[in-house]
């Protein structure tokens, strides 16, 4: 190996390996940022057997610091809007009384850094009242954040259930 790549890397050393003080390691906070895991369109299936029927999707909380957030979850007929534009679709926002989220704030820290949340749809009145033809969805993103930032191009999870 040539001698000058060898004092390269020996000068980058330090820095690679990081520094410390006393013998302590020194920290460094990352910022907080959340987003939803596999956003965009999400599809379930209605059964007539059935009366309600279930989705999960994950908030992540990603970045290192002492920190912890809380966000609201919300129903977003604006992503819904977007995303009908973005992808030549034409879904119709499902009516907030045919479903219902487990939770509508997250709290996420170190230790806690992901959170399912569960969707449950009611199954019997959507298939009775909705059963027209029409494309349904369920369009639910990040809300207000209390100390951080949502990763923008992940903040909602459009859910489509078919309805049979």
């Amino acid at each position: 190996m040539n001698p000058e790549v060898i004092l390269i890397l020996l000068a980058l050393l330090p820095a690679l390996t990081g520094c410390s003080k006393e013998g302590q390691n020194v920290r460094r906070d990352i910022p907080t940022v959340l987003y939803i895991v596999r956003k965009g369109l999400q599809t379930g299936s209605l059964s007539a057997d059935e009366d309600t029927s279930e989705l999960t999707f994950t908030v992540y909380k990603a970045g290192y610091n002492e920190k912890s957030v809380e966000t609201i979850l919300t129903v977003n007929e604006y992503a819904l809007d977007r995303f009908n534009e973005n992808n030549g679709t034409n879904f119709l926002q499902l009516p907030s009384q045919y479903f219902s989220l487990d939770t509508g704030m997250i709290k996420l820290d170190n230790y806690t850094y992901s959170k399912q949340v569960k969707v449950t749809f009611d199954a019997e009145a959507i298939i009775t009242n909705l059963r027209d033809g029409k494309r349904y969805a369920a369009p639910i993103s990040l809300g207000h954040i209390s100390d951080g930032t949502v990763n923008i191009e992940k903040y909602y999870v459009i859910i489509y259930v078919r309805v049979p």
